[in-house]
């Protein structure tokens, strides 16, 4: 019967979840320098935890040296940018790993996030104004907090909750630098963090309910842990001296592994740089790039593209439709087209594939063409995205691949 005709059906409310509290996980040791590693552990094997919504809060202060004469300021999205890997472990077993998590991150934020969304802020994304809304330039104090779905492809896409031994790992970067930008030569950032925690939200269901999960977990049923990884690899310099094509081997695949999405970016002298933006990324006059799968390529035609002359529509029109893709969303890019040609991402949706490279071993190959010979120190990052499902015994512990 159509909802519209239910005049005498009784309201609903769902009561399955009783309580809700937010609690706070500390590292083994605090020592928060570059290149330090960083251990939060959840040993509370009962507890029903949302990890989804979980954050990573930071402390910390950002100072300029007594004899600069500029200024130092947050870059965006400079929390991420802390950390040189980051990882996510169920019952012993690596579920998530994101090297580079402040590229990672930040190309996620371009291609899934919208301008006026201002949730992040205070996690240390907020485009297009830049800077952090926590610190304050007086006290030279700021404060992050980060939520876990912003830095792994996990919890972007499983949303359900999670119990067992749970360990965060963060690896300090080398240099901060790229976390701040300063205005001249004689000026030079000092960020200090003071403190780390992990805030987790603990579920508390109501008896009916947690009984029967209760008796599910019991039957050793396996949970499927389905999500889609975002694996960064880095070129770390395009051949220079003339040259205007470079063919990339990126990597050799099982089936398993296969990409759904290539996403390709360049940067030039921006790594560990205080005085430029970590969060730019170069078009250095692409005109055309091209993706293997063994024998198929993608796109099917050329790009035929000329940032010189304001053509690269077809790069733009392919950026624009990765959203609605992978996550069927209505939002609106967050670059427009005079944004892109600073923030290049050139996508490339291979998630259409036939059988015969569906079941075989793949070979991931870049054609990179350019109008102009590449820029000396020219960074080339490939992120693909690939589809991963775990399976969990929740009884026994054991977590393994379900693919």
């Amino acid at each position: 019967m159509l909802e519209e005709l239910q005049l005498f059906q009784d309201p609903h409310y769902d009561e399955s979840i009783v309580r809700e509290e937010i609690r706070s996980y500390y590292p083994f040791v605090k020592a928060f320098g570059n290149n330090d590693e960083i251990e939060i552990a959840i040993y509370q094997q009962d507890a029903l935890l949302l990890m989804n919504e979980a954050a990573i809060s930071i402390e910390g202060t950002l100072r300029k040296n007594a004899n600069g004469t500029g200024i130092v300021e947050f870059t965006n999205n400079a929390g991420a940018f802390l950390f040189d890997s980051i990882s996510y472990e169920l019952n012993g077993k690596e579920l998530d790993k994101v090297r580079n998590p402040g590229i990672v991150s930040s190309v996620k934020g371009f291609l899934c996030y919208e301008k006026d969304d201002t949730s992040l802020s205070i996690g240390g994304w907020n485009y297009p104004q830049g800077g952090l809304v926590t610190y304050d330039p007086i006290k030279s104090t700021f404060y992050l907090r980060i939520p876990l779905w912003h830095l792994f492809g996990l919890f972007h896409d499983y949303k359900r909750i999670v119990f067992g031994k749970q360990t965060l790992r963060l690896i300090r970067a080398r240099s901060d630098n790229n976390c701040f930008k300063v205005s001249n030569d004689d000026t030079v950032g000092e960020l200090t963090i003071t403190n780390i925690e992990l805030k987790v939200k603990h579920v508390f269901l109501n008896d009916v309910v947690k009984l029967n999960l209760l008796t599910q977990i019991n039957s050793d049923k396996p949970l499927l842990i389905p999500y889609r990884q975002w694996e960064l690899h880095e070129l770390p310099a395009l051949t220079s001296g003339g040259t205007t094509k470079e063919i990339w081997s990126v990597k050799t695949c099982t089936n398993v592994e296969s990409p759904r999405y290539i996403i390709v970016a360049f940067q030039t002298n921006k790594r560990d740089q205080m005085m430029q933006d970590a969060t730019l990324f170069d078009n250095i006059e692409i005109s055309n790039i091209r993706l293997t799968l063994n024998s198929e390529y993608y796109p099917y035609e050329d790009m035929k593209l000329d940032f010189s002359s304001r053509k690269y529509h077809e790069a733009y029109y392919m950026y624009t439709q990765f959203s609605k893709q992978f996550s069927s969303s209505t939002n609106k890019p967050i670059l427009d087209y005079d944004d892109f040609n600073n923030r290049a991402l050139f996508v490339i949706d291979c998630s259409k594939r036939n059988d015969s490279i569906k079941h075989s071993t793949v070979d991931v190959k870049l054609e990179i063409e350019s109008m102009k010979a590449f820029p000396q120190n020219t960074k080339a990052y490939c992120i693909i995205i690939h589809d991963r499902v775990m399976e969990y015994l929740a009884l026994s512990g054991v977590v393994r691949s379900a693919l």
